[in-house]
């Protein structure tokens, strides 16, 4: 049925003789949050009453339900790109997101009054993509020098950050030149040729706030902002005094300025930046200063958050009140990293909060969870988060990162690991 649509002209006649005009549509396939659905298959499709006399010509087995409160773990529910609901995710269709172009929706031509605003859509979004935790030290560093190639970590995602305007990680070791290998494993430290890698992976900006940045001393933390600078990587939440580590960075994309902000709430080997001397940004009243500050200058507000508690996947009270403190200031995406794990999500006052996206690219190979993260990419539109698409990751023995399958038992628990959010009560 869907084949024989397609051949028709945009324009028929039809008895009275005039012409009919015939729309393009644009659906994409949702499910729960709570959904174990890891594939799209039109066996469990359904749709709402307002959209069911369209997609029966194409889906003949579609089912109607009268609301999305009906909508099944089991479902697959078909609506027009652009819905909303708290409780819905996108599917992608054959690995394309909706976000990305007309492969990752269902078209469907119908006679209808309304306007596809999809095409403008492609037109005008704008994409940031954020990793979490990455160390370019220790077993990374020895893969990367037994593999001769500063790129070899970042090889099998990084197409994950080609298509995206923004791209941005958690960046947790100092980068030298005058590089030794550290005595204590605790001490994470790379070489400055590493940011080359970073650079070809298409990452535009870094949080540099993180709690092992004075593993390299003081000098080390100036030379990684040089470094990075000159790979033409912008760096948040540290700097030369205590102005320049709660420095707002802006960066223009289309009609939309984005401000980027990083903190750090973790003790370790660096010390918060002051008016005379080097160091990094703390998670203070600076910080929530810094936010309303450059909340006035931008569209959007990132802040990148180094906080919690390792090796779990509930946020505490602390970041949670954190993280409204710090939305109430003007934030409006919280990305947080620490944990090692992923960790759930939070709306707060309709901003969203990512509270760890776990791990990306380090050599925590001891248990199944530090060896998991999430990529995210936020989509913007009309000045405004439209959706965010999660990709889960696996970081292997060998030094290769990769998307988890879909097919994998792993996909839905790292997934559902970021979704649940059973455990966070109300923290008014």
């Amino acid at each position: 049925m869907a084949f024989i649509w397609g051949l028709l002209s945009t324009c028929i006649i039809i008895g009275l003789g005039f012409a009919v005009n015939f729309k393009t549509l644009t659906y994409v396939p949702f499910k729960h949050l709570t959904s174990d659905i890891s594939e799209v298959n039109e066996n469990q499709f359904v749709t709402t009453k307002d959209h069911y006399s369209k997609l029966k010509w194409f889906y003949p087995d579609i089912k109607r339900i009268d609301s999305l409160d009906a909508l099944s773990n089991h479902d697959i529910v078909i609506l027009p790109w652009n819905s909303k609901h708290p409780n819905l995710q996108f599917m992608p269709i054959d690995d394309t997101p909706f976000y990305m172009g007309p492969s990752g929706t269902i078209q469907i031509k119908a006679f209808t009054t309304k306007t596809n605003t999809y095409n403008d859509f492609l037109s005008n979004r704008i994409t940031v993509t954020a990793g979490g935790t990455v160390v370019l030290a220790r077993g990374v560093h020895k893969l990367i020098e037994k593999k001769n190639d500063v790129t070899y970590p970042w090889k099998y995602t990084r197409h994950l950050f080609f298509n995206s305007d923004i791209n941005m990680v958690n960046f947790k070791s100092p980068l030298v030149s005058a590089f030794t290998y550290p005595e204590s494993s605790w001490h994470l430290v790379g070489k400055t040729s590493y940011a080359k890698g970073m650079q070809t992976a298409n990452i535009h900006i870094v949080s540099i706030a993180g709690n092992h940045m004075g593993d390299a001393k003081i000098g080390g933390l100036i030379e990684t902002i040089d470094t990075l600078h000159h790979a033409n990587i912008e760096t948040v939440g540290a700097g030369d005094t205590l102005t320049e580590a709660y420095r707002c960075k802006r960066i223009q994309r289309k009609k939309t300025t984005f401000g980027f902000l990083a903190f750090n709430n973790v003790p370790g080997s660096v010390g918060k930046a002051s008016m005379v001397s080097p160091g990094i940004a703390w998670l203070d009243n600076d910080a929530l200063r810094a936010i309303k500050e450059c909340d006035r200058e931008v569209d959007q507000l990132l802040v990148m958050v180094n906080w919690g508690i390792e090796y779990t996947h509930t946020p505490r009270k602390h970041e949670r009140l954190w993280a409204k403190r710090m939305i109430d200031a003007g934030a409006d995406i919280i990305i947080g990293d620490q944990a090692h794990w992923v960790q759930a999500h939070e709306k707060i006052n309709g901003k969203h909060v990512s509270y760890g996206l776990g791990n990306y690219i380090f050599d925590q190979h001891w248990s199944q969870e530090t060896t998991e993260g999430i990529i995210q990419t936020y989509v913007f539109y009309n000045e405004a988060l439209h959706t965010i698409h999660t990709v889960p990751i696996k970081l292997y023995r060998d030094g290769k990162i990769k998307e988890v399958s879909s097919s994998s038992p792993r996909y839905l628990d790292v997934l559902n690991a970021y979704y649940d959010t059973s455990n966070l009560s109300p923290i008014d």
